[in-house]
């Protein structure tokens, strides 16, 4: 199965690879070669300066920085195709809107649409949580975005809750796609922590923010393609704390 093809501009230099993978070398690394420890599903309560000494100093040094990445805490026809097909991202938002992403295990990611979560770990459409419901609508500019991209929401929402219109956007890509290749399609979903101003402007650039004290680099929006420029973004963020800390290599 091949896209429809509109125009003769396509880039070719494209590659898939397996995240999951590529996280857990990366732990292996941190792990083996840095002496490191990674703790998951821990809740944070306190942050304390710890002291080191030095041989040589009279007194211990006092040592402790933090980067804060906590993300939205602050058989079928399709199966030959054998690329990414992806839509020229409409600017105003920082969704991509509906693709084709081919992965290593030959399955392939349809979708998404973007709705909006009423809890941060709501995987699931139904999941509640009145707190960050709260936290939400009592926020000015929740309001002002909701009203100004209304028919958007509307259309995304209309996408999510039933498929036949999700395929109507997907058959725009390839238009040989019927509701039998995707009915029986298993259904994911996932969390996007995306910043927004008091103006209701979905902020589409990086946030960096760091406390008086010196202690903490604070990355509070890292826009998408995050997973896919995952080491750009890595650097960038190292070199922001070897200025701010004062770190060497």
């Amino acid at each position: 199965m091949q896209p429809i093809k509109k125009k003769k501009n396509k880039i070719i230099q494209t590659g898939i690879v397996d995240y999951k993978q590529v996280c857990g070398s990366i732990l292996q690394e941190f792990v083996d070669k840095l002496n490191g420890e990674v703790f998951v599903s821990q809740t944070a309560h306190d942050f304390r300066i710890c002291e080191e000494r030095k041989e040589g100093d009279a007194k211990p040094e006092k040592r402790g920085v933090e980067i804060v990445c906590n993300g939205n805490t602050a058989n079928s026809p399709i199966q030959k195709l054998k690329m990414n097909i992806y839509p020229v991202p409409n600017p105003r938002f920082p969704a991509l809107g509906v693709h084709f992403t081919p992965r290593i295990d030959g399955s392939i990611l349809l979708g998404p649409s973007a709705v909006l979560a009423f809890s941060r770990e709501g995987y699931n459409f139904t999941d509640f949580n009145l707190r960050d419901v709260f936290q939400m609508i009592t926020f000015p500019g929740f309001w002002k975005m909701l009203w100004t991209h209304r028919q958007y929401e509307f259309v995304e929402l209309k996408n999510a809750l039933f498929l036949r219109f999700q395929l109507r956007e997907l058959q725009k890509y390839v238009p040989s796609l019927t509701i039998h290749d995707v009915l029986h399609c298993e259904r994911r979903s996932g969390i996007r922590a995306q910043l927004m101003d008091e103006q209701g402007e979905l902020v589409k650039d990086f946030v960096f923010s760091n406390d008086d004290k010196g202690m903490f680099l604070h990355v509070q929006n890292a826009p998408s393609p995050g997973c896919t420029s995952c080491f750009p973004i890595a650097k960038l963020i190292a070199d922001k704390a070897e200025t701010l800390f004062g770190l060497q290599h």
